[in-house]
């Protein structure tokens, strides 16, 4: 999503406010996506130009098995097929590991060519490297959005972990499920930095 700068830099009594705002602004994209809304950057940044973007990515190993394991995935229409659902188009496992996975590479190949034009806007944030270091993180978040962190919020943070949500792969796909994967996302996986073997 694209967040202006002007409503996070005063958190006094206008932040519920914004929140709200925020909320609402959330479930209208998020309604509207999974109602089978073709990815629209293009459309949110002509309506907020001054906007910041966070693009978060994660290994697509992982996002196919999320993806098959939320209620929601069987209705998706799937903006990059026809606007099908996928029970309508695959049967079985198999041809839904290949549907999620087709999903993941066109929805990122198409953020990662809008990024070049949204220039210093934009920012990539790896999932895995949140989990791993969530201060780090978040203070190259913070400093993307134009805000600065303070001693509290990072003792804050340093106080718990994340807890990795990645599956085992291995005990979660079988050898025919990783190598579709692998043959559909290897390229737009290793430019994002993850080992997976093209086939």
């Amino acid at each position: 999503l694209g967040l202006k700068k002007d409503g996070y830099e005063v958190l006094g009594s206008r932040s519920l406010e914004h929140l709200t705002e925020l909320s609402r602004f959330v479930y209208e994209v998020v309604n509207l996506r999974l109602n089978g809304g073709q990815p629209f950057v293009g459309w949110l940044d002509a309506l907020y130009p001054d906007a910041i973007w966070v693009h978060v990515v994660r290994d697509p190993r992982a996002t196919v098995n999320s993806l098959l394991n939320v209620h929601w995935w069987p209705k998706l229409q799937l903006w990059n097929a026809d606007q099908k659902q996928p029970r309508e188009l695959e049967p079985d496992r198999a041809g839904q590991v290949r549907l999620a996975v087709n999903l993941w590479r066109d929805e990122t190949d198409l953020a990662l060519e809008r990024a070049d034009s949204l220039g210093a806007r934009y920012l990539r944030v790896r999932y895995e490297d949140v989990v791993a270091d969530p201060t780090a993180a978040l203070g190259k978040l913070l400093c993307h959005v134009g805000l600065q962190g303070n001693k509290r919020l990072t003792r804050y943070l340093d106080s718990f972990s994340i807890s990795n949500r990645n599956p085992d792969f291995n005990s979660v796909f079988d050898l025919d499920q990783l190598d579709t994967i692998a043959a559909v996302a290897a390229e737009t996986a290793v430019f994002l930095g993850y080992g997976i073997p093209e086939t």
